[in-house]
């Protein structure tokens, strides 16, 4: 499975589409930091200009939610 988060309405042949707004094409509606699917079940993850919406304290948590 490959996600791409945060990406508003912007599909991606091959990606699911997590956002934390549900829209037309949102495939899953999550926040970065807290996205329900089973550990290890991912294999990539794209994340364009989504970085900037989190504060610095919070990048540790997304990366962890992303790195599990």
């Amino acid at each position: 499975m490959k996600l791409n988060i945060g990406c508003g309405n912007r599909r991606l042949q091959g990606y699911t589409v997590v956002d934390a707004v549900k829209r037309e094409g949102t495939d899953i509606l999550a926040r970065a930091d807290d996205i329900p699917l089973p550990s290890n079940s991912v294999d990539e993850i794209m994340a364009i200009h989504l970085w900037e919406h989190f504060y610095r304290w919070e990048c540790d948590k997304v990366i962890t939610e992303w790195k599990r």
